[in-house]
């Protein structure tokens, strides 16, 4: 408690949610998490489900299995003018891509700093990708994915959303996008977790999944009310965006 306020939490074991109310932790909406399968080692992790085997008993060979397309072969419509999408590598060339204040009331905003130290991980990590969307040549949204590999397969979490003008538009075209991109990468599948109302929705509309493990949210500030929302709520919370942490 000795930590600098306010404090959130989302997620943690049982333990940890039961705790924290007690401590008069303020509760928060649940963060749901999502899955889009977009690879052949779907239907092998379907299977070892079904025969309770695990799938790391695969060969690694499966681990490559090619991706699919997971739109039908349809990227993303870019709103309102011609939009193009560039990775980013190094720091230095990150456009400036900040919400608007009033687009919510608790949510982080990622720069400069979180793109170095995130492409600073050692190669166990796997690969942290951000595209940055533009719109006219206008810079307007950033997206954060990794790569990983969970044996034998390649997997992806996407983990942060920003734009500079948030919309379901804005975010039908960075989510589809990005699912395209990380399909090329090899990704099996893509894992989401989002606590904005606005993404949620276009998540579902892209062929998201929603799964049964919502996440608990909590605040904490010395005893002050939480703001009130919406939240945009995401992976980018404490250690979640570079869990899991390789063998």
């Amino acid at each position: 408690m000795d930590k600098p306020e306010p404090m959130l939490v989302v997620g943690g074991n049982k333990n940890t949610q039961n705790v924290l109310p007690r401590l008069r932790w303020h509760s928060l909406p649940d963060v749901p998490r999502f899955v889009l399968p977009i690879g052949s080692g779907v239907m092998f992790k379907g299977l070892s489900r079904l025969l309770r085997i695990p799938t790391s008993a695969f060969p690694s060979v499966l681990g490559r299995l090619p991706s699919f397309r997971v739109f039908g072969g349809r990227r993303g419509a870019a709103p309102n003018g011609t939009g193009s999408v560039f990775r980013l590598r190094d720091a230095e060339s990150l456009p400036e891509i900040v919400p608007p204040p009033d687009s919510c009331a608790l949510g982080a905003v990622l720069g400069q700093e979180e793109v170095d130290w995130l492409n600073q991980a050692p190669d166990a990590m796997g690969d942290f990708v951000w595209l940055v969307f533009s719109i006219d040549g206008s810079p307007m949204g950033l997206s954060l994915s990794r790569v990983y590999e969970e044996k034998p397969f390649r997997t992806a979490k996407l983990l942060h959303l920003q734009a500079t003008d948030p919309s379901a538009a804005a975010y039908d075209w960075m989510i589809k996008e990005t699912a395209a991109f990380l399909a090329e990468c090899g990704a099996q599948w893509i894992t989401a977790q989002f606590g904005d109302p606005l993404v949620l929705q276009t998540l579902e509309k892209t062929g998201y999944r929603k799964k049964r493990d919502d996440q608990k949210a909590f605040w904490w500030n010395h005893g002050q009310e939480p703001p009130n929302g919406p939240y945009h709520l995401t992976w980018v919370c404490g250690d979640e965006s570079v869990m899991p942490f390789p063998d």
